[in-house]
């Protein structure tokens, strides 16, 4: 329906949205949370790949540094992917959040793989 104002121009209303697309981005959200908790989480028993490290070891984990590495980068990445599909939510809320959400969850699953293959490269 377009309706006319005061001066004759006409003004067509945004369209209707879905009943649930408000709590949808709220509840991905969530997920997503509990899904960088998880990560968080086991990325603290990460380190423990350096058991099998030897003398002089080449390998990253068998470092100080790289065992803190392994250690808190799940939670960056856990981090930084909530950062993305939030701020991608809230940014941009009309176009495609679930664009957002998914590299959300891409950053977080991405960071955990990567930093679990650190700890495991050794074994």
């Amino acid at each position: 329906m377009v309706e006319s104002t005061p001066s004759g121009a006409q003004v067509t209303p945004p369209p209707p949205r879905a009943p649930g697309a408000p709590v949808a981005p709220i509840i991905v959200t969530l997920l997503l949370g509990g899904l960088g908790f998880a990560t968080s989480f086991f990325g603290f028993f990460l380190p423990m790949g350096s058991d099998n490290c030897a003398e002089g070891d080449p390998h990253l984990i068998c470092t100080a540094d790289g065992q803190s590495l392994v250690a808190v980068g799940p939670l960056v990445a856990a981090g930084l992917g909530m950062l993305l599909a939030v701020v991608g939510c809230i940014r941009w809320p009309r176009g495609d959040w679930g664009l957002w959400m998914i590299a959300g969850f891409t950053a977080t699953i991405i960071g955990f793989v990567v930093f679990a293959g650190i700890a495991t490269a050794a074994n």
